[in-house]
Order: C-alpha cells, then structure tokens, then sequence
C-alpha cells in the first residue's frame, strides 16, 4: 500500500492535538509488517526540518507560562482539605517546572517522543528526491494555476508531482493531509476535486483521503494495536 503523510501531519506531533504519539508508533509497526510503503518526498523531509524550531517553541511557551493555580475563599481555610490542597499545588507546580526542564533538555538534543519516531520512519521511508526536472513541472504547474498550493508557492506542487512521478500506474494510494490545499472547496473532507481527477486519469487508479492519522488506522487497519494498548 502506498501511503502519503503531510509535512502538517508529522508536525502536528510537536504542537497541540487530539492525535496521541501512538499513531506514529502504529505506523513504524506497519512498515515493519511491510503493509505499508510510506512515500517521503524530500520537500516534505525538509519541511519538517524547517518548521520543527518554530512549533516546539510555541507550544513550549504555551505550557511552561501556563499557570497552576486555584482561588480560595477565606472561608475554604477552615476546612480539613486546605492544607493538602495547598500542598499539591504546590507540588504540581514543581512538577510542571522540572517536565519543562526535562523537555527542554530534549528539545536540545533532538529526543523528543517524535524527533525519535519522526527518525526511525523517515529512514524506513521511500525517499523522493528533488530534481531539477521535477522542480520544473512543479513551476509549470503553479503557472498554470492548477493545485495543490498557494499562489506564489511551489511547495505543494512539488510535493504533488513527486508522487505522481514516484507510483506507478494502476497502483492505489492513500494521503493523509490536513492541508486545506490538499482538500475540496466543496467538502474539507474530501481531496480536491481537480488533483482526485488528474489522479484518475494519469495513473488509472484510485486515491483515498483522510485527515487524520487516526482516521487512516480506523477506516484502513481497524484491527492494529501495540502491545500497550491489548
């Protein structure tokens, strides 16, 4: 099975989400299995790499100014559950500064939960290097005003025409992407319609969409769970 992960997807895992690391987990087990091919255009290897810096520092910033407290009326004193409430905010508080200290530690070292998942699957990956033939059709294509992408931007271009360039004809494949350039003006839910259509006709097979990683596994593997999770 050919399988296409967004840059916003792998990145995701940095910043805020629904999405627990087990998905990535779920996907090394998979490629293991050899179930899964995972396709890794070299535009999406260095959009990780780029934007890496800038998520982990938000998200950071957001958790360790986050403040841990609660209001006490003068008449909560006199209960028997004060003190110890007093003394596991306390406690809480310096539990969250030192998993600060330990993130950042990390962080520096490129050992985040993701940095080592993100770097096991991206060595397992088919990798999709960038041509100068390939940059071309991708200029082309933005030119032209046909998706994916922002006007300006050749970067989803890229990224589209790797795959197409990359499968061959008659084999199936499935993109997991949260990037509304990717998605139907009509349906979010959907992949443009324009790229689903190009796809069709180019490669005579079909292509599926999700938004998720969650929602691949669900619709895809319903059956796969780690160890931790039986």
């Amino acid at each position: 099975m050919n399988l296409f992960i967004d840059a916003n997807i792998f990145l995701s895992f940095y910043d805020f989400t629904s999405e627990g690391i087990a998905e990535l987990r779920k996907l090394v087990l998979l490629i293991e299995e050899e179930k899964v091919d995972l396709l890794l255009p070299q535009q999406v290897a260095d959009e990780v790499k780029r934007r890496r810096a800038a998520i982990i520092s938000r998200s950071l910033k957001e958790f360790s100014q986050s403040k841990i407290s609660l209001t006490f009326p003068s008449y909560c004193k006199e209960y028997k559950n004060y003190d110890a409430m007093q003394h596991h905010l306390g406690k809480l508080e310096e539990l969250h500064r030192t998993t600060t200290e330990d993130i950042q530690q990390d962080i520096d070292n490129q050992k985040l939960p993701a940095d080592l998942l993100l770097k096991d699957l991206f060595s397992r990956a088919t990798r999709i290097d960038n041509t100068p033939e390939l940059i071309e059709c991708a200029r082309q294509r933005v030119e032209l005003g046909n998706p994916p992408g922002k006007k300006g931007s050749i970067g989803d271009a890229v990224i589209w025409e790797s795959l197409l360039g990359k499968t061959t004809n008659e084999d199936d494949i499935y993109i997991v992407s949260d990037d509304a350039d990717f998605g139907s003006p009509l349906d979010g839910g959907k992949l443009n319609e324009f790229l689903w259509q190009e796809w069709v006709s180019r490669k005579q097979s079909e292509l599926y969409f999700h938004r998720k990683l969650s929602e691949f596994f669900k619709e895809e593997f319903p059956e796969i769970h780690l160890k931790t999770e039986i």
